[in-house]
């Protein structure tokens, strides 16, 4: 899962290679980005985020942004 640990790029790519045939991978933000940091100076997370979803090419599904409750 990538919300306790941020996986590395290769990682997205073997799951990617390991889909079956028609299989879409939501993403969800890590918590270092939604809870840890409540969306304060989102760059670097935003940036591994994009990194992750677009690892996944043609198997990438929604991205999944859950926030901290209020």
């Amino acid at each position: 899962g990538s919300f306790y640990r941020w996986p590395s790029d290769a990682q997205f790519e073997r799951w990617r290679d390991q889909l079956p045939a028609g299989f879409l991978m939501a993403v969800k933000a890590a918590r270092g980005l939604t809870h840890a940091r409540r969306l304060r100076d989102p760059e670097v997370w935003a940036e591994r985020l994009e990194r992750g979803w677009r690892a996944l090419g043609d198997r990438a599904g929604p991205l999944l942004v859950q926030l901290h409750p209020a």
